[in-house]
């Protein structure tokens, strides 16, 4: 008895709550290439939180098309932290933002951009079904001018919410300046075997 009361006690901890007050970004379809991210980066992107999903989208595609889901991190990403390199229009991630994104081919953080999914959860592998939906939570630390915002995203592979540093370019488009905070670990799915005997 106790150790069901642990365990339900540690979903409860790591469920992914939505809050009324969340603002939530719903994606209907993973883009195919970047003409289709382009598309929907310049719908969704007139808000931080929208921008943010789409760097997260990003993240998602690299997981299966590590070319594509460089070129579109390339796209969501603030001129800040880009050089010059072929990787999208004459434009490559800075080494950092590079590394930090080829981390997700470790089977360890190839979970991260899924936890950012509601209704994901670590016992179902952070399984997810379209459309996917981000929830943004207001904190006490958002920052929010006209131009740069530090926005929170909602895991169901951790407790806190994430931050995610924005800035809008001379076109009105969000994009991202830091996602260190997008990149920390979560909880890893507990991968139960199955009997086929």
């Amino acid at each position: 008895m106790k150790k069901i009361l642990i365990a339900f006690f540690l979903a409860a901890i790591f469920s992914q709550t939505v809050f009324s007050g969340d603002k939530l970004i719903s994606v209907n379809r993973i883009p195919a290439n970047t003409e289709e991210f382009v598309y929907m980066r310049n719908v969704q992107s007139n808000s931080p939180e929208g921008g943010a999903a789409m760097f997260i989208m990003s993240m998602i595609i690299y997981t299966t098309d590590k070319n594509l889901g460089m070129q579109c991190a390339t796209i969501a990403l603030d001129q800040t932290r880009l050089v010059s390199g072929s990787t999208y229009k004459g434009f490559t991630p800075d080494k950092s933002a590079a590394e930090k994104i080829a981390a997700l081919s470790e089977k360890a953080k190839s979970f991260i951009p899924f936890s950012y999914i509601v209704k994901t959860d670590p016992d179902r592998d952070y399984k997810a079904v379209l459309p996917f939906t981000f929830s943004f939570r207001e904190m006490p630390n958002n920052l929010r001018s006209e131009n740069e915002a530090k926005v929170f995203v909602v895991s169901s592979g951790d407790q806190a919410p994430r931050a995610v540093y924005m800035k809008r370019n001379d076109k009105g488009i969000w994009k991202v300046t830091n996602f260190d905070g997008l990149m920390k670990d979560v909880i890893q799915p507990v991968h139960k075997k199955g009997d086929d005997l």
